[in-house]
């Protein structure tokens, strides 16, 4: 497999942009020899937006992972009845921004959305991952 990832400052912006992405063929060993596993995602790729400016801070990230299947945890009935069981294959996008106050303390106030596109998937068989979540907070160091 292979790897690679770049991040790219703009300072005239107050940002910056990363991407990373892995692909890979996975085998494993099986009595014919070395055969393809499908239980591994072929392709895992990330990006990402970064602002900071005056206490001012969004992000916006991106992911996808590739299909992959995998029967742990699956019904052995269910998966002689449907086959493997799918996992994987899907894009998700989460975005935050807050602002900090500066003083004795620092006071960090934000709103956070994971899964915006509410895409349904899986990344292990039977338990599904959450859709989206909206949340508010304060981080006080």
């Amino acid at each position: 497999g292979i790897e690679l990832s770049t991040k790219i400052n703009l300072p005239s912006l107050n940002s910056s942009l990363f991407a990373n992405g892995m692909i890979m063929k996975g085998e494993k060993e099986s009595e014919a020899g070395m055969t393809d596993d499908k239980q591994l995602p072929e392709v895992i790729l990330n990006s990402g937006w970064y602002y900071n400016n005056s206490g001012i801070d969004a992000n916006l990230f991106v992911h996808y992972t590739g299909p992959y299947t995998n029967n742990r945890f699956v019904n052995p009935a269910w998966v002689a009845q449907n086959g493997d069981f799918p996992l994987g294959d899907f894009v998700s996008v989460d975005a935050t921004a807050g602002y900090t106050f500066k003083g004795k303390f620092s006071k960090r106030i934000f709103a956070e959305v994971k899964n915006i596109l509410d895409k349904k998937y899986y990344t292990v068989a039977g338990y599904p991952d959450i859709g989206r979540i909206f949340q508010l907070g304060i981080r006080i160091n």
